[in-house]
Protein backbone atom coordinates (compact mmCIF):
# COMPACT_ATOMS: atom_id res chain seq x y z
CA UNK A 1 0.00 0.00 0.00
CA UNK A 2 1.40 3.56 -1.05
CA UNK A 3 2.00 5.84 2.38
CA UNK A 4 1.65 9.18 2.03
CA UNK A 5 3.39 11.33 5.02
CA UNK A 6 1.95 14.86 4.68
CA UNK A 7 4.50 16.64 6.51
CA UNK A 8 3.95 20.21 8.30
CA UNK A 9 5.69 23.75 7.05
CA UNK A 10 8.61 23.99 8.74
CA UNK A 11 10.38 27.40 7.94
CA UNK A 12 8.09 30.31 9.50
CA UNK A 13 5.43 32.01 8.36
CA UNK A 14 4.61 28.96 6.07
CA UNK A 15 0.57 28.50 6.85
CA UNK A 16 -0.30 26.78 3.34
CA UNK A 17 -1.19 23.24 2.40
CA UNK A 18 -0.86 20.87 -0.35
CA UNK A 19 -2.99 18.86 0.98
CA UNK A 20 -6.74 19.26 2.07
CA UNK A 21 -8.94 16.81 4.24
CA UNK A 22 -11.61 16.50 1.32
CA UNK A 23 -8.62 15.45 -0.65
CA UNK A 24 -6.27 13.02 2.18
CA UNK A 25 -10.19 11.33 2.38
CA UNK A 26 -9.93 10.59 -1.73
CA UNK A 27 -6.35 9.30 -1.52
CA UNK A 28 -7.69 7.37 1.62
CA UNK A 29 -10.75 5.93 -0.47
CA UNK A 30 -8.50 5.45 -3.16
CA UNK A 31 -6.12 2.75 -1.00
CA UNK A 32 -3.38 5.29 -0.27
CA UNK A 33 -2.50 5.30 3.35
CA UNK A 34 -2.55 9.09 4.32
CA UNK A 35 -0.43 10.61 7.47
CA UNK A 36 -0.64 14.13 8.34
CA UNK A 37 1.40 16.17 10.78
CA UNK A 38 -0.08 17.89 13.43
CA UNK A 39 0.92 21.73 12.91
CA UNK A 40 1.18 24.96 14.75
CA UNK A 41 0.87 27.18 12.18
CA UNK A 42 -1.40 25.04 9.03
CA UNK A 43 -3.75 27.06 8.44
CA UNK A 44 -6.17 23.98 8.72
CA UNK A 45 -7.14 22.54 11.72
CA UNK A 46 -5.97 19.09 12.43
CA UNK A 47 -9.57 18.09 13.32
CA UNK A 48 -10.56 17.86 9.38
CA UNK A 49 -7.82 15.62 8.96
CA UNK A 50 -8.90 13.03 11.58
CA UNK A 51 -12.61 13.33 10.21
CA UNK A 52 -11.37 12.17 7.15
CA UNK A 53 -9.46 8.67 8.82
CA UNK A 54 -6.15 9.92 8.33
CA UNK A 55 -3.51 8.97 10.60
CA UNK A 56 -2.26 11.98 12.83
CA UNK A 57 1.89 12.34 13.82
CA UNK A 58 3.48 14.96 15.83
CA UNK A 59 4.81 18.14 14.12
CA UNK A 60 7.86 17.23 12.13
CA UNK A 61 8.45 13.95 12.89
CA UNK A 62 8.74 13.35 9.00
CA UNK A 63 12.64 12.00 9.62
CA UNK A 64 11.23 9.12 11.12
CA UNK A 65 8.64 8.02 9.19
CA UNK A 66 8.80 4.18 7.80
CA UNK A 67 10.93 3.93 4.71
CA UNK A 68 8.39 3.28 2.57
CA UNK A 69 6.69 6.71 3.20
CA UNK A 70 6.52 9.50 0.46
CA UNK A 71 7.01 12.31 2.36
CA UNK A 72 4.88 15.49 0.80
CA UNK A 73 4.93 19.20 1.65
CA UNK A 74 5.09 22.48 -0.51
CA UNK A 75 8.37 24.32 0.71
CA UNK A 76 12.09 23.73 1.63
CA UNK A 77 13.50 21.42 4.17
CA UNK A 78 15.01 23.37 7.19
CA UNK A 79 18.89 23.49 5.93
CA UNK A 80 20.43 21.00 8.68
CA UNK A 81 22.39 19.29 6.41
CA UNK A 82 21.56 16.14 7.23
CA UNK A 83 21.10 13.10 4.70
CA UNK A 84 17.43 13.06 3.19
CA UNK A 85 16.50 8.92 2.77
CA UNK A 86 12.79 9.28 1.82
CA UNK A 87 10.89 10.00 -1.42
CA UNK A 88 10.11 13.76 -0.97
CA UNK A 89 7.26 15.59 -3.25
CA UNK A 90 8.07 19.27 -2.48
CA UNK A 91 8.88 22.59 -4.34
CA UNK A 92 12.68 21.71 -4.13
CA UNK A 93 14.32 25.10 -6.13
CA UNK A 94 16.81 22.57 -6.94
CA UNK A 95 17.15 21.90 -10.91
CA UNK A 96 17.77 26.08 -12.09
CA UNK A 97 21.30 26.25 -10.46
CA UNK A 98 19.86 27.68 -7.10
CA UNK A 99 22.63 27.85 -4.65
CA UNK A 100 20.26 26.13 -1.88
CA UNK A 101 18.78 23.87 -4.59
CA UNK A 102 23.06 22.14 -4.89
CA UNK A 103 22.92 21.80 -1.15
CA UNK A 104 19.85 20.22 -0.93
CA UNK A 105 20.12 17.41 -4.04
CA UNK A 106 23.67 16.67 -2.21
CA UNK A 107 21.32 15.73 1.15
CA UNK A 108 19.20 13.45 -1.10
CA UNK A 109 22.34 12.03 -2.53
CA UNK A 110 23.98 11.73 0.88
CA UNK A 111 20.76 9.95 2.04
CA UNK A 112 20.15 8.09 -1.01
CA UNK A 113 16.04 9.83 -0.89
CA UNK A 114 14.77 10.80 -4.40
CA UNK A 115 13.32 14.38 -5.13
CA UNK A 116 10.11 14.52 -7.10
CA UNK A 117 10.23 18.76 -7.41
CA UNK A 118 6.88 20.03 -8.23
CA UNK A 119 8.32 22.48 -10.66
CA UNK A 120 8.51 19.60 -12.75
CA UNK A 121 5.27 18.19 -12.69
CA UNK A 122 3.87 17.87 -15.72
CA UNK A 123 0.64 16.71 -17.98
CA UNK A 124 1.04 14.77 -20.85
CA UNK A 125 0.97 18.31 -23.04
CA UNK A 126 3.91 18.92 -20.65
CA UNK A 127 2.01 21.70 -19.19
CA UNK A 128 3.12 21.96 -15.38
CA UNK A 129 0.28 20.98 -13.37
CA UNK A 130 1.31 22.17 -9.90
CA UNK A 131 1.98 25.89 -10.28
CA UNK A 132 0.93 28.98 -8.67
CA UNK A 133 -1.41 31.25 -11.10
CA UNK A 134 -1.05 33.83 -13.50
CA UNK A 135 -1.34 36.37 -11.53
CA UNK A 136 0.76 34.91 -8.53
CA UNK A 137 3.78 37.04 -9.63
CA UNK A 138 1.68 40.14 -9.64
CA UNK A 139 0.19 39.61 -6.06
CA UNK A 140 3.63 38.83 -5.04
CA UNK A 141 5.02 41.95 -6.25
CA UNK A 142 2.04 43.99 -5.49
CA UNK A 143 2.91 42.71 -1.69
CA UNK A 144 6.71 43.46 -1.94
CA UNK A 145 5.52 47.33 -2.42
CA UNK A 146 3.51 47.34 0.39
CA UNK A 147 6.18 45.11 2.79
CA UNK A 148 8.59 47.50 1.56
CA UNK A 149 6.84 50.96 1.77
CA UNK A 150 5.85 49.90 5.46
CA UNK A 151 9.46 49.12 6.28
CA UNK A 152 10.45 52.20 5.24
CA UNK A 153 8.08 53.61 7.68
CA UNK A 154 9.23 51.58 10.88
CA UNK A 155 6.42 49.27 10.46
CA UNK A 156 5.28 45.80 9.37
CA UNK A 157 2.87 45.80 6.26
CA UNK A 158 -1.02 44.77 7.69
CA UNK A 159 -0.97 41.14 6.15
CA UNK A 160 2.08 40.32 7.54
CA UNK A 161 1.44 41.54 10.64
CA UNK A 162 -1.52 39.38 10.96
CA UNK A 163 0.13 36.43 9.71
CA UNK A 164 2.50 37.18 12.58
CA UNK A 165 0.29 37.36 14.79
CA UNK A 166 -2.25 34.20 13.57
CA UNK A 167 1.18 32.03 14.34
CA UNK A 168 1.96 33.44 17.93
CA UNK A 169 -1.44 32.90 18.45
CA UNK A 170 -1.79 29.33 17.56
CA UNK A 171 2.03 28.74 19.35
CA UNK A 172 0.31 30.04 22.43
CA UNK A 173 -2.91 27.84 21.94
CA UNK A 174 -5.14 30.84 22.07
CA UNK A 175 -7.46 29.54 19.37
CA UNK A 176 -11.80 29.21 18.74
CA UNK A 177 -13.20 25.91 18.78
CA UNK A 178 -12.83 25.73 15.09
CA UNK A 179 -9.28 25.81 15.35
CA UNK A 180 -8.81 29.13 14.48
CA UNK A 181 -6.40 31.67 15.93
CA UNK A 182 -7.88 34.81 18.54
CA UNK A 183 -6.49 37.55 17.78
CA UNK A 184 -6.06 40.88 19.50
CA UNK A 185 -7.91 42.40 16.84
CA UNK A 186 -11.07 39.81 17.15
Amino acid sequence: MTHLWDRAEQLPNRERVGLTPEGAAALAKAGIKVTVEDSSVRAIPIDGYKAAGCAIAPENLWPQAPEDAIVFGLKELPDDGTPLTHRHIMFGHAYKGQPAGQVLLKRFTAGGGTLYDLEYLVDDTGRRVAAFGYWADFAGAAISLKAWAAQKKGFLCGAAARACARAQARRNGKTREDGNPILAAD
